[in-house]
């Protein structure tokens, strides 16, 4: 017997299973401290457009609370469109910069889509917007699709990208689990229960997310409890045919609640949540932005509306701080002011008031201390320029009198001939202006003609006129978060030549009217909410009605047939003819005054 080679092989034995012991205390360190640093976090789907309040919110929501994880869901044009668009370049930068994960939405069509197809959405999504991943929409659960959906991963991975998130909604089968980093196995009414996401407790939480929609009010003990089983969360009390145009009213009390990590649902040991304690009194702060997210004091809050209690307040301006009741429904409107109009609110169900003054309303529950910011917008304007020159070729002056005008902007420049000895002309202009709030500024200085003359005979005088009117129109302000598009009306006669002059009035969609002339190309634009309207466009007494209510650019040609050229055509045949009549007249006179006739 071999002692030391015996020795050596219990020495050798000793030595691999302590080698084993250790690496399996390492492995076991290791899987716990990864599931203490991996918390949840918060999936928006921000089917949003970047100056929408929503974007700022959300960084709002990140800054208060920056360990929490934020993912968003970029939906450019159910993908990434047809071009790219600097908004969301910079929208998709400043999430980035504040620690957010962007990815962009791409639909599948429950496996149905054409691979080609989805690789060039994921690729312009990478080429024009650098997002951190794809959430693809629309996925199958069905066995036998699942190296569809790795493919698409791998692709997504390959281009540098490091985040893909699958959206089939429902339950899944066990083959579809890890085949992309997190899946939603939860997209409807209501809140899954906590025995249901339990179900997967088998594998990390980190590949699995869900959304709960319609969900009136935030239980922050339940969202907390769901959070150790999924990685990713969304619940909002926005619900219908678009649930993702809006933020939740209580999104920074969800974003807060996952701010102290997961509770685990076995200890015994005293745990400490964010709750929604009704009745008590939290601070409700009112802030205005521009469309930038930089602070714009000063806009009037018309009023703070309790509508719990039926009591309101108001007649204050931003940034304003009010106490207020935790639980109770508040409705809240600030007004336009000047060139900016306000074009929505960072939580709650937002609403424009068209009725003067006009402003913006968001209703929303109090779910505990909130910072409420509405956006104030600018206004789109325009500028025309029009010149028109009149010729008048005989005046008669008979007498000396003093004429007093007004005019806008108006220059004029009169040579005179005349056969008086001795003719003063003496003139001055009348300014208008108006700015932009719609509040006129007149000031007019009488415009003094004096003409003396030694004779009271004829004077024949050529004068030739020019004026030039540069005016502005102020666009009106869109009823809701509408986008304003271009309407170009064109006034044509019967042979297709512009007609300039005709008067062009137009009815948006929120009541406002409008009214302009044609210009020397007979054409008169309007920038109007929706690009909706309603036009009467008149030249010479004849009036033509025009309407489209959908949404959307548009350019309408209109012709009228009783114009200039018609009429010209008309006298000229009418005076051919006049002198036909009159020649076969006369000949027949002078034949009967013949020799025949003697």
């Amino acid at each position: 017997m071999n002692l030391p080679g015996h020795s050596s092989k219990r020495t050798s034995s000793l030595a691999i299973v302590s080698v084993l012991f250790f690496a399996a205390i390492v492995t076991a360190t290791a899987r716990i401290s990864f599931a203490a640093t991996s918390s949840s976090g918060v999936v928006i789907p921000l089917y949003t457009y970047p100056t929408d309040g929503s974007w700022a919110a959300s960084l709002q929501a990140k800054k208060a609370h920056p360990n929490v994880p934020i993912i968003a869901v970029i939906n450019p044009s159910d993908g990434p469109g047809g071009s790219s668009d600097s908004n969301y370049v910079q929208g998709v930068k400043d999430f980035q910069a504040a620690g957010i994960i962007v990815i962009g939405y791409v639909a599948t069509g429950y496996a149905s889509h054409g691979m080609s197809d989805l690789d060039t959405q994921i690729s312009l999504y990478k080429t024009w917007y650098s997002v951190n991943g794809i959430f693809f929409d629309e996925m199958s659960n069905n066995a036998g699709n699942e190296n569809y959906y790795s493919t698409l991963n791998t692709y997504v991975k390959s281009l540098g990208m490091t985040m893909t998130m699958g959206n089939p909604g429902t339950s899944v089968p066990s083959s579809y689990i890890g085949i992309l980093d997190s899946l939603c196995i939860f997209e409807q009414g209501g809140l899954p229960t906590l025995s249901y996401l339990s179900s997967y407790s088998g594998h990390p939480k980190s590949n699995f997310a869900y959304i709960g929609l319609s969900v009136s009010t935030l239980n922050t003990s339940y969202e907390v409890s769901s959070s150790n089983y999924v990685q990713w969360i969304y619940i909002t009390d926005a619900g219908g045919g678009n649930p993702y145009d809006v933020l939740p009213s209580y999104f920074m009390n969800e974003v807060a609640a996952l701010d102290a990590g997961p509770q685990s649902s076995t200890s015994t040991s005293a745990t400490t949540s964010t709750t929604t304690t009704t009745g008590r009194t939290a601070t409700l702060s009112i802030s205005t932005v521009d469309s930038s997210n930089q602070p714009v004091n000063g806009f009037y809050i018309q009023e703070v509306k309790d509508n719990t209690a039926g009591t309101s307040t108001g007649g204050t301006y931003t940034p304003q701080t009010v106490g207020a009741v935790v639980g109770h429904s508040y409705s809240v409107t600030v007004d336009d002011y000047a060139t900016r109009y306000v074009q929505g609110a960072n939580i709650g169900t937002f609403a424009r008031n068209v009725v003067v003054p006009q402003s913006g309303t968001t209703t929303f529950t109090l779910q505990g201390d909130t910072n409420l910011v509405f956006t104030e917008a600018l206004l789109a304007t325009s500028t025309s320029t029009s010149t028109t020159t009149t010729t008048s070729k005989t005046t008669t002056t008979t007498t000396t009198s003093p004429i007093t005008t007004t005019s806008k902007t108006t220059t004029t420049t009169s040579p005179i001939t005349s056969t008086s000895k001795t003719t003063t002309i003496t003139s001055t202009t009348a300014t208008t202006t108006t700015s932009s709030t719609g509040t006129l500024t007149s000031t007019t200085s009488p415009s003094t003609t004096t003409a003396t003359s030694r004779t009271t005979s004829p004077t024949t005088t050529r004068a030739t006129t020019t004026s030039t009117t540069t005016q502005t129109v102020t666009t009106p302000r869109p009823a809701g978060t509408a986008t304003l598009y271009p309407d170009i009306f064109k006034a044509v006669d019967l042979f297709g030549l512009p007609i300039g002059g005709a008067t062009v009035k137009v009815t948006a969609a929120n009541g406002t009217q409008i009214t302009k002339p044609t210009d020397s190309d007979g054409v008169a634009s309007f920038n109007l909410p929706n690009g909706t309207y309603s036009a009467d466009l008149t030249y010479m007494g004849v009036m033509s009605s025009v309407s489209d209510q959908t949404s959307g650019p548009h350019s309408i040609t209109v012709t009228f047939v009783l114009s200039f050229p018609i009429l010209v055509l008309a006298s000229l045949f009418a005076g051919t003819l006049a002198a036909v009549v009159v020649g076969r007249r006369w000949r027949r006179g002078k034949a009967d005054l013949g020799p025949a006739t003697l």
